[in-house]
């Protein structure tokens, strides 16, 4: 078992999110202000070291029918590049609709003016827990697999 790193991307904010040792849960780490790629490696690289991280799990945005479209494609493409300059196992995995699920927890705890602050995080959350939960299963859809070691 290994602690993992849930990670949902977005051109402006980066939500993270961590497992537990045991994978059995995650929770929201922070939200990453989006500068440009090298500073995103070199951050992801700090949490990696200082957390002991094995494993990066990147919400894949799938069209609403599964299919991939053009963020699904970019997506997978500025994974593939991180993926060059760090070597650990990088999932892919489905985070269709996470987005509105974090909205819609977070309406429940806090006012609309702060969503916005925690949303990336808990969207980061949503995505990872997804993996986590459904990952031992076999021929899962919306897994795929970067650089695995």
């Amino acid at each position: 078992m290994a602690v993992l790193l849930g990670i949902d991307l977005g051109y402006k904010r980066i939500g993270l999110a961590l497992s537990d040792i045991e994978e059995t849960f995650a929770v929201p780490l922070d939200i990453h202000q989006y500068r440009d790629k090298n500073e995103f490696i070199e951050h992801l690289r700090g949490l990696i070291s200082s957390r002991n991280i094995q494993k990066l799990v990147f919400g894949l945005p799938l069209n609403a029918d599964g299919t991939e479209g053009k963020k699904a494609k970019e997506t997978i493409k500025y994974v593939e590049d991180i993926s060059l300059y760090i070597a650990k196992p990088m999932i892919l995995w489905d985070e269709r609709y996470t987005t509105q699920e974090a909205t819609a927890r977070l309406e429940t705890f806090t006012k609309r003016k702060k969503i916005k602050k925690y949303l990336d995080a808990v969207a980061a959350q949503l995505i990872l827990q997804s993996y986590i939960d459904n990952h031992i299963y076999l021929d899962v859809p919306g897994i795929r697999v970067i650089n695995a070691h």
